[in-house]
């Protein structure tokens, strides 16, 4: 940043008793107390030799001299406040790191442990929701907690902090979201059925066990005759042995909320005061795209946890066995141990990364105090508070900014609903495990959205891009990422055929005729494939199975009853068509006719689907480009605004986007799901869990195409936002702030017109 100093003056000189000391710099030649020597010329200029080097300051002789006094014998304990360093650890060494270049470090590699988590937590809802029998509108909520605490703190953080000492505040709330982390695991360990869990998985590896729990048994032998069910009493038992793992996910993601506001809300406008105009594209650009290296260690660290077991045992069955559950809640500790380190390099700096800048607000102190005028950190709370109206007021009578904000929100509604559930997308309909879902999706979309931040960075720096040119390729972005949506609701892969039927709720019923003698009300969820017909079963005792035999370590079942020889057509899972009428889909008139030697196989049947290659290719071709105008829309948004709203109107961004967007949007794409489940896990009270089993041509046509139609909307908006800053032009003022040539009084403008624009659109 380029700073003009202010000439020495009356006015600017210091106290009386530092001007006594005048007197002794000619005798010293021209050269300073320090030693500094004072060269003729009337100024000292150095400027920066690439993007990356720290800018210097334009001073006079005089202004040098006045430099020394104030540092060396009047402020030196308030200039070591300004050193790096920890507390009173500040030594000469570390200040060769006071600059941008080792800031955005730090930035960096805190942002790769907090971001691990953007990746993470979506590959593991759907082990969260197995773990624990959520549907996909409670996850959603789960997800929308953190978006909650955010809102109602991120204005206090903007306003009050944006003006105070960044680095420290950044480094407590990155402290506090690493705590979240570690809180996010104590589910696992408080919940009273993890047991059951384990122990259902580890009977698989005893073959007389698990024979007599899944196959077909009589009313005797499935203690029918003895049991005497206490729903009432079984579901307050449920009730409290899934509070205290809710109650501990509410409270990890409230911490999370509270911990991202400041990293948010401050660095960026942090980056922004510290770098020249023309280099605040490559450092926006260069810290986006090294904090989206943490989604690629989360995939990876995702994949390694799901593909362990939640005991951390080995077992038998494979983790693409609808029974694995993988450990989810390791890679939280691994997180949290990691950003809680990280975040203690955010201490080492100071307020100021600029020395000048330091003694400029020392000199001005002085000044002001001497002159007994009230000083901007001089100000107390409730002067403070009371602009706090004024300022939320100019924002809001802009109308380009309103128009960024409105844009902002639908776009983030668009990415917090779709991102909580791609994963789990991938998951059930390309038939792929968590693990393989989560780096298939994480992988491609993190180097996608990564080269479009670092191509569109480049871009706008090389080109210089005005306003004009940002302002179109926001709007190209918006009409090719809705373009993209609607070629991937075409994607699609043969659905899997469960042998089932339609009640008249156009639920799915996995019960037959055949298995009516087996009492499979209680049996779990435990797929069983024919392979001869590539039909699959909801458990071998649904399959009427009474028998069983391992070969090569692979489950086989036996003497099934339900595989007739004359099979009629079957739903398929996932399948819209119109339902066939209600009844058995078999020949009834002979309901035991068998097949010779009539056996099913552990796990779904295996059925090959290579379109998930082309959603992937489809997919990460529009995060490319929805991330191309990042950095010039950066900028855009700061140049709107009055220079002293910067931080404000970033507080004010993320407030909005967390009330309109992150916090419905996955709670609205949930619903959305589970409007399309077709057969829930439900206990013996009929009390619902997650879901088993989905109308996966609904899934895949409602999740992609509301997103393409909110994707469209966004669209008429940077027109708007187009013809408003069409003439603007991106320069910097001679105090050093981002300013806009265009006077921005002149594109004031009521909430009211743009309403109006959005409705008639």
């Amino acid at each position: 940043m380029r700073i003009n100093a202010v000439p020495f003056s009356a006015s600017t000189a210091p106290s009386a008793d530092s001007v006594e000391n005048l007197e002794d710099f000619e005798e010293r030649g021209g050269r300073s107390k320090n030693g500094h020597a004072i060269p003729e010329n009337n100024s000292v200029h150095s400027y920066a030799r690439n993007p990356f080097e720290e800018e210097k300051v334009s001073l006079s002789p005089k202004e040098l001299y006045f430099e020394d006094m104030v540092v060396s014998e009047h402020e030196e304990s308030r200039y070591d406040r300004d050193r790096c360093g920890i507390w009173c650890f500040k030594p000469d060494f570390l200040q060769r790191f006071k600059n941008m270049k080792s800031f955005l470090v730090v930035f960096i590699i805190v942002g790769i442990c907090q971001g691990m988590f953007h990746s993470y937590w979506p590959m593991t809802l759907s082990s969260i929701e197995k773990r624990f029998q959520l549907s996909s509108q409670t996850t959603g909520i789960l997800t929308t907690v953190n978006d909650v605490t955010h809102l109602s703190t991120v204005l206090f953080v903007a306003h009050f902090c944006g003006k105070g000492h960044r680095p420290r505040y950044m480094a407590i709330a990155s402290m506090v979201v690493g705590i979240s982390f570690l809180v996010f695991a104590m589910p696992e360990m408080v919940a009273s059925k993890w047991r059951e869990v384990i122990s259902t998985a580890l009977v698989a590896n005893s073959s007389q066990t698990q024979g007599n729990t899944e196959t077909c048994l009589s009313a005797e032998e499935a203690g029918w005759n003895n049991e005497t069910t206490n729903c009432d009493a079984n579901a307050h038992a449920n009730r409290h042995d899934n509070f205290w793992p809710f109650f501990f996910l509410v409270l990890a993601q409230s911490l999370l909320g509270i911990g991202t506001t400041a990293p948010i809300v401050l660095a960026m406008p942090f980056i922004d005061d510290n770098v020249k105009i023309q280099n605040a594209p490559a450092y926006f650009s260069l810290g986006l795209a090294g904090r989206l290296l943490g989604p690629v260690f989360g995939v990876l660290l995702g994949g390694f946890c799901l593909d362990t077991y939640v005991d951390l045992t080995p077992q038998s069955i494979s983790s693409t066995d609808p029974r694995w559950m993988g450990a989810w809640w390791l890679g939280f500790v691994i997180m949290g141990c990691l950003l809680c380190m990280a975040a203690m390099l955010y201490l080492c700096f100071p307020r100021s990364l600029s020395r000048q800048d330091a003694v400029r607000r020392e000199r001005l102190r002085i000044q002001k105090k001497n002159e007994s005028l009230s000083s901007d950190s001089g100000r107390t709370f409730k002067k403070k508070l009371g602009e706090g109206p004024k300022d939320v007021k100019r924002l809001l009578t802009n109308k380009i900014f309103v128009a960024r904000l409105i844009n902002d929100c639908i776009d983030m509604l668009v990415v917090s609903g779709y991102f909580s559930f791609a994963v789990k997308y991938i998951e059930f309909h390309f038939r792929l495990s968590a693990a393989a879902a989560g780096r298939t999706s994480g992988l491609s979309s993190i180097l996608a959205m990564g080269l479009g931040v670092a191509v569109g960075g480049i871009v706008t720096r090389k080109l210089k891009l005005q306003p004009r040119q940002v302002a179109l390729s926001l709007l190209a972005s918006s009409m090719l990422t809705a373009t993209c949506y609607f070629c991937l609701a075409m994607v699609t892969c043969e659905a899997r055929n469960l042998v089932s039927h339609w009640d008249e709720q156009q639920m799915l019923r996995v019960d037959t005729q055949c298995s009516n003698r087996c009492h499979c009300e209680r049996t779990p969820y435990s797929p069983v494939c024919h392979e001869e017909l590539q039909f699959n079963y909801y458990s071998a005792c649904h399959a009427g199975c009474s028998g069983f035999t391992s070969i090569n370590e692979t489950k086989y079942f036996t003497e099934c009853r339900c595989l007739t020889a004359n099979v009629s057509t079957l739903p398929s899972w996932g399948s819209s068509h119109p339902a066939p009428p209600v009844g058995l889909l078999y020949n009834t008139a002979s309901p035991f006719q068998s097949l010779d030697q009539p056996t099913v196989k552990r796990g779904f049947c295996e059925e090959g689907c290579s379109a998930w290659w082309y959603y992937v290719i489809i997919s990460a071709c529009f995060k490319f480009l929805s991330m191309i105008p990042f950095a010039g829309s950066a900028m855009l948004s700061f140049r709107i605004v009055d220079p002293d709203l910067k931080a404000l109107s970033k507080g004010m961004q993320t407030f909005c986007a967390s009330l309109f967007a992150f916090i419905p949007g996955p709670i609205m794409m949930g619903m959305l799901i589970d409007s399309t489940c077709k057969l829930w896990n439900t206990d013996e009270c009929g009390e619902k869990g997650a879901c088993l089993v989905y109308d996966l041509d609904a899934f895949r046509l409602k999740m992609h195409l509301y997103i393409a139609v909110i994707k469209l909307v966004a669209c008429f908006l940077d027109v708007f936002i187009y013809y408003n800053v069409r003439d603007m032009k991106f320069d910097r003022e001679t105090d050093g702030e981002m300013v806009t040539q265009t006077v921005l009084t002149k594109n004031m403008g009521s909430v009211k017109d743009l309403t109006s624009l959005a409705v008639t659109s």
